[in-house]
């Protein structure tokens, strides 16, 4: 067991250094893309809704041409059309708040540097624990919320000084970062959802097949 639990860290240290890694060069990306002072995208609303069709283009590719065979249990159970699984009631609120943490977010990096969108994004995971908890999927123990606010108070320390922004920016950070808490829980329960059903919906890679669609049609919305 101690062995199995060993790998289970290591693997999931690399999943979280992964995600860190990605993550870090998409906000350098959609700071080129959308910051005033270099290429100044002026819709990264639109622009977030186009990833979204892409993203769910490559996942259908995979899906159902690159590996139909792994994913023939997901493809024979899950249905865009089949409203009475329930699965609406999980995936349009995880779409709403990914979009709305996408693109204010994206917005957001029109009107602050790089550094003070970390600032403001590194209080993700604060958020993500007030919603795990108001959801049932956590509990807030005193030990959790020291780990998070070193956390956050090492992230902040680190970009002390590198700030520059705008109190509207900043704003619309601060408010991404709640959506993006909202969206992680909403997703795990999503996941859940999925494993108590015995589908193979519960990869990352259905959950963008699931999600993208949604996602991309409540950015495309007129505002």
């Amino acid at each position: 067991m101690a062995q199995l639990d060993r790998a289970a860290y290591m693997r999931n240290a690399i999943y979280i250094a992964g995600w860190y890694t990605a993550s870090t060069f998409l906000s350098i990306y959609n700071k080129q893309l959308f910051g005033d002072k270099y290429w100044n995208f002026k819709s990264p609303v639109g622009a977030s809704a186009l990833h979204n069709i892409i993203q769910f283009g490559l996942a259908s590719l995979v899906i159902h041409v690159i590996a139909p065979h792994h994913f023939a249990n997901f493809r024979s159970t899950f249905s865009f059309t089949d409203f009475q699984s329930g699965y609406l009631y999980y995936a349009l609120p995880t779409a709403i708040g990914a979009a709305a943490d996408v693109a204010l977010s994206n917005t957001s990096l029109r009107y602050i540097t790089l550094p003070a969108y970390i600032y403001v994004k590194n209080s993700t995971p604060i958020f993500v624990l007030l919603s795990s908890w108001a959801l049932g999927l956590e509990r807030i123990t005193p030990r959790l919320i020291v780990i998070i606010l070193v956390i956050f108070t090492g992230v902040c320390l680190a970009v002390k000084g590198e700030a520059v922004f705008t109190p509207y920016g900043m704003t619309l950070a601060f408010i991404a970062s709640g959506f993006s808490g909202l969206r992680w829980s909403l997703t795990q329960l999503f996941m859940k959802w999925n494993a108590r059903r015995g589908s193979s919906g519960g990869s990352a890679l259905t959950t963008l097949y699931t999600f993208t669609p949604f996602m991309a049609i409540v950015l495309s919305m007129p505002r």
